[in-house]
């Protein structure tokens, strides 16, 4: 939903590479950059724009057909970028990987948020931004449509 500015932050700053393949690191302070990558991101958050869209159908949807936000990012992130982009309010549900014990590519938060909006699974499109998302709604046996181009 919206344009990588967190990909960006994340290669300008090597101290947010913690957990990526090939970098060991402990839970704790994984646990620690995440929260500091987190911050990072919220002091950018004025560079933040919409794929327009993807955010000209939520608005065309809302209210119309259950609408959920599933995103890697935490709470605070999300509701922040959500609010940023005049978005909130649009959703019925917004669930991140606050709520779950393993992000994508696994398709946890997907169906956490289809059970959350009482829509079965098989009935839910996917509009995702990442492989690891696209390959996490295609687990969670839902349809998905690849965003990047829209931007």
């Amino acid at each position: 939903m919206v344009r990588g500015v967190h990909r960006d932050v994340h290669a300008r700053d090597d101290r947010c590479r913690a957990g990526r393949p090939g970098v060991r690191a402990d839970g704790e302070l994984i646990g620690r950059l995440v929260a500091e990558c987190g911050e990072r991101y919220l002091d950018h958050l004025a560079a933040v724009t919409e794929i327009a869209a993807v955010t000209a159908l939520a608005r065309e949807l809302s209210g119309r057909v259950p609408l959920a936000v599933a995103s890697g990012g935490t709470r605070r992130t999300v509701e922040a970028t959500l609010r940023h982009l005049g978005l909130d309010g649009l959703f019925a549900r917004v669930v991140t990987r606050d709520e779950v014990e393993r992000g994508k590519p696994a398709p946890d938060i997907f169906l956490l948020a289809a059970r959350q909006l009482g829509v079965d699974p098989a009935a839910c499109v996917v509009l995702e931004d990442a492989d690891s998302g696209l390959l996490a709604a295609r687990r969670a046996g839902m349809a998905a449509v690849d965003v990047r181009g829209g931007r």
